[in-house]
């Protein structure tokens, strides 16, 4: 019995170490990420631009109390806020090469954690 659970759990290991292994999981897709947004020196990630946009649009909407009358007149586009966003250091773009073999994500967002 203690043999077959050594074997079953030994295949389980290398076929979680031929997975692809990514450093972050993605906030709002839950899915593992190899580069993308970091929010707030890290207190999200996302992955895709569609994604970062419309989390943009909804800090903005919270702060701004003219955000339906600033869309309306065309002030706020994509590349606005992500450029504005940009420059008060909310986020940066980044990519991350290394990868914790002992903490990492697999593709569908599982979080891996070794002793």
């Amino acid at each position: 019995m203690n043999q077959r659970f050594t074997r079953v759990n030994l295949t389980k290991q290398i076929e979680m170490s031929n997975e692809m292994k990514y450093a972050r999981r993605c906030d709002v897709t839950n899915k593992g990420m190899n580069e993308g947004y970091c929010i707030n020196d890290g207190m999200m990630y996302i992955k895709e631009e569609s994604d970062m946009i419309a989390h943009l649009r909804n800090v903005e909407k919270e702060g701004n109390p003219d955000y339906d009358r600033d869309i309306k007149e065309g002030r706020l586009t994509d590349d606005y806020l992500l450029s504005e966003y940009y420059a008060t250091e909310y986020y940066y773009w980044t990519e991350w090469d290394y990868i914790d073999e002992d903490h990492h994500y697999l593709e569908d967002g599982t979080e891996i954690q070794t002793i």
